[in-house]
């Protein structure tokens, strides 16, 4: 399973949250939501076996995409994370670098290959 903490800037959290590759979504790999503590936000859990493939191809490309719903049944809300950028400096000037995402995903192999 896999876990997700979506968060909206509204008083009320989204009613569902995935992540998306291209054509590629995670939306039917969710097993349910739960309820944060935390104004504007829920839990998200999902099926690792269609979750980690779409998510680590947001890593590789340096790029990880999270559609979410505000309200059930309507148009989702997509929304791309740049995760190469490790630092913003005042004047909004992004400092990027792609070690963080490397990391990840070797230690996420390691995992994978020691569940065998």
């Amino acid at each position: 399973m896999t876990l997700i903490h979506a968060r909206c800037n509204l008083r009320s959290p989204p009613a569902s949250a995935y992540f998306v590759a291209g054509n590629t979504t995670t939306k039917n790999a969710i097993v349910g939501s739960i309820p944060s503590d935390e104004p504007g936000t829920i839990f998200v859990v999902s099926h690792v076996g269609a979750t980690f493939p779409v998510f680590s191809k947001g890593l590789a490309d340096g790029k990880v995409t999270i559609a979410f719903g505000r309200k059930k049944d309507s148009g989702d809300v997509v929304v791309a994370i740049d995760t190469n950028v490790v630092d913003t400096a005042p004047n909004g000037q992004r400092k990027y670098s792609d070690q963080i995402s490397t990391d990840f995903l070797k230690c996420a192999l390691t995992l994978l290959e020691q569940s065998k």
